[in-house]
């Protein structure tokens, strides 16, 4: 098992969120016409599960291959994280987009602290 210090903890961290808000403006600016989005919806499954096969092929032997995992992640998440949100702004009804949001929220953030929580 890999341990590793708080402060590369923190750059594993940092440059997954880099790499997220990276590529949510460049998706942004890909995605932004309606007639295409369910295409790059679909083109963003494909990405997320080529990315979640990528580290059964290398590996987590050292630093740098979580970095490399880390970073691919973070891309693969904000690559279609604007699509996905503009097509449920467009798809859902104004009175169920509150309480669907908000599970939505719910779930991502118990991911992502249940995630920073298995390091220690």
């Amino acid at each position: 098992m890999l341990y590793f210090s708080y402060s590369e903890i923190f750059q594993i961290f940092f440059l997954n969120s880099l790499a997220i808000a990276f590529s949510a403006l460049v998706s942004a600016k890909i995605a932004e016409k309606k007639y295409n989005r369910i295409r790059f919806l679909v083109l963003w499954i494909v990405i997320g599960i080529l990315s979640s096969i990528f580290p059964l092929l290398i590996g987590f032997t050292s630093y740098m291959q979580v970095i490399i995992v880390a970073v691919i992640w973070g891309l693969s998440w904000g690559f279609g994280m604007p699509a996905c949100m503009a097509y449920y702004a467009d798809n859902t009804r104004v009175i169920n987009r509150g309480r669907i949001g908000g599970a939505v929220f719910c779930y991502l953030f118990r991911d992502i602290f249940t995630k920073f929580f298995t390091f220690y």
